[in-house]
């Protein structure tokens, strides 16, 4: 997805990739409302992938484009990028995650003597 479109004989792109595109669409459709959206990217990719680092190697190049599409500056770039890493890290947090769960006996002749 990062590279889609890249030609190595040429070292560059020969056709946009897919995520300039997602980022240029993204940035026309929420404007200035993309730095509470990206949070609940995030969140999708935290859902998805089950963790905080695979959410932002999928969507980071992404974030990160989009926020320059925006013309934000290098502090924007950060909290854009803060702000996918925290939605990620949400679902990778859960205290559900935290448990083992055991089994249920089936029978009384599983069960452990009191």
């Amino acid at each position: 997805m990062n590279m889609s479109g890249y030609d190595m004989k040429e070292s560059a792109f020969v056709a946009p990739s897919m995520v300039k595109i997602l980022a240029d669409y993204s940035a026309q459709f929420f404007q200035n409302a993309y730095g509470e959206i990206v949070a609940f990217i995030g969140l999708f990719g935290g859902f998805l992938t089950g963790s905080e680092a695979s959410t932002i190697a999928m969507f980071g190049k992404y974030a990160m484009t989009t926020a320059k599409n925006l013309g934000m500056p290098l502090t924007g770039l950060i909290i854009i990028t803060a702000g996918l890493a925290f939605g990620g890290g949400l679902p990778a947090s859960s205290p559900r995650r935290n448990f083992k769960t055991q089994p249920l006996p089936l029978t009384k002749s599983a069960r452990k003597p009191k």
